[in-house]
This record gives structure tokens, sequence and C-alpha cells, in this order.
């Protein structure tokens, strides 16, 4: 491997003529390597290369779309390093293929839509594209690879509702969509309700299992009833209005008929309530 420079790395420079494996690990005193020619094309050439991991090198620059070439890859990672700009359109052919099975862009500076990288002829299992800033509507992705196992967008500016084709991909084991622009019902079925509630959570406006199970309003600041919140909550500019449901007692009236509209310094302080009694919950399962 070149000893580190100031000046720019060229992958040309150390990659063999045809390896099926290309790991470029960190040098504690290297300097970013960059994206610009003639690195991507060097890459592209490597047609029998099977694995790109590139975490963790102060990689610079957009995404080149010469990767798209690589019709052998199976693992692409740039993730943790400095990319910028969009995912370039060729890169969804990657996905096309039967050979790949995991995709991580994560930690880096990339914007824009990665819709097309999602749709059922595709064969990822696995999708890393958190922290990033991302911004796409999450609902217009009508179809998922039925292989599918993990699929992370925390962190981004997805906004729309989670679709409800997620419910049909079987062996999807693992979900983050928290810190994001969501809102609605999270759809019934399949596996949505057996993740964790901190993993839909910061969004704009999310609701119903799993997320109802561990809400509790307080009476005292919100001037609605302690219980679960009603999967019936909605959104408007800075109002939240919410029905709360607890399963009345005998003879009573259902608290569904008492809604209440609460807004500003009163929605705030729910939600500090909100996440505290999530990460009791949280500590005290982990503590088991």
């Amino acid at each position: 491997m070149p000893s580190p420079s100031s000046k720019p790395t060229s992958l040309a420079r150390f990659c063999p003529p045809s390896p099926t494996r290309l790991i470029l690990r960190p040098l504690c005193s290297a300097t970013s390597l960059t994206l610009p020619e003639p690195s991507p094309k060097a890459i592209s050439k490597l047609v029998r290369l099977k694995t790109l991991r590139l975490s963790w090198t102060n990689l610079t620059g957009p995404v080149p779309a010469s990767l798209s070439n690589l019709k052998n890859l199976t693992f692409l990672e740039l993730n943790n390093n400095q990319l910028t700009g969009s995912i370039p359109p060729e890169l969804a052919q990657l996905t096309n293929l039967r050979a790949i099975r995991t995709i991580d862009l994560s930690r880096n500076k990339l914007v824009g839509d990665i819709s097309f990288m999602f749709g059922k002829n595709k064969s990822t299992q696995s999708a890393d594209y958190s922290r990033n800033m991302f911004e796409f509507d999450f609902s217009k992705v009508k179809k998922f690879p039925a292989s599918l196992v993990s699929l992370d967008l925390n962190h981004n500016k997805v906004i729309g509702s989670i679709p409800a084709s997620l419910t049909k991909v079987d062996d999807l084991g693992a979900l983050n969509v928290s810190y994001n622009r969501l809102y609605g019902k999270i759809p019934t079925g399949g596996n949505l309700q057996s993740f964790d509630a901190y993993l839909y959570l910061h969004n704009k406006c999310l609701c119903s299992a799993p997320l109802s199970a561990y809400i509790t309003m307080a009476t005292s600041e919100t001037n609605l009833e302690s219980g679960p919140v009603n999967p019936n909550v909605q959104h408007s500019g800075g109002t939240v209005y919410a029905t709360p449901y607890v399963a009345p007692a005998h003879g009573s009236v259902g608290l569904g008929e008492r809604l209440k509209k609460f807004n500003g310094k009163d929605f705030k302080r729910w939600q500090q309530k909100m996440l505290f009694y999530l990460t009791t919950f949280n500590l005290a399962r982990f503590l088991q």
C-alpha cells in the first residue's frame, strides 16, 4: 500500500489487475482519498471485483457512476466518509443483480432521492443509508426486495408514511426509520410491530403499535387522561390532536369520546415524558 502523501491517492497505484476483493483500511496518518478521476476509472476496470469496502477512509466527492460497471459486486461499503452529492441512478443497476447483498452508504453527506434503490426486482439483503441528508417520499416506494433483511434510514429527511408493502417482506428482521419526517399510522402486519418503539421515534407524527404501547400522557400537563395513545392521532401545523384510549371500566364512558387539544409547550412536555418513559422501559429490559 502506498505511503501517505499530501496529494490525493489514486487507487490505481495499488490495485492488482483483477482482484475479487478490495478492502482499504484507514491509516492513522493518511490524508483524504478523493474520488475524482482517475480513481473511479481504476475501480470500474476491476470487473471481477466482488467486495468493495472503503469505510473510514475519509473519501470525499460524489459516489462515482462508474461503480455500476462492477457487475459481480456483492458488497459495497462506503460508509463513514465525507461523500457528497446525490447517488447516481446508474448505481441502481447493481441492486438489480442477484449477486448484490449489502449496500452501506451510512454516515456521509449524501443528498437527494434514493427511492430508485428499492424495488421488487432487486435482490438487496442489507441496505444502510442512515445519517445522511436523503430526502424522498417513502410512501411512494411501492415494492421492496423480497430478500430484504435489514433497512436503516435513520437520521435523514424522509417524508411521507411507511409503505404497507413493508409488511409483505417476510424476512425483514431489522428496520430503523427514526429521526425523519414520517407521519401516519405504522402499517399493521409482517414484522413491523415486533421492532422496538425507539426505532420509529423522532418523526413528524407516526402513531399506532408499537408506539402506542409505550406512550403515556400526564393529565396535569396535557389535560389528557393517562394511558396509551389511540392510533387516531393527527398533526396539523403546530397543533396535535390526540384521542387517548384506555379500556373503560364497567359502566363508565369510554375516553375515546373526550377529544382534547394541546400544542406548543404542552406537546413539548408530552414528548419529554414519552422519551423518558421509553428510555426507562428499554433500560429495564436491558438489565433483565
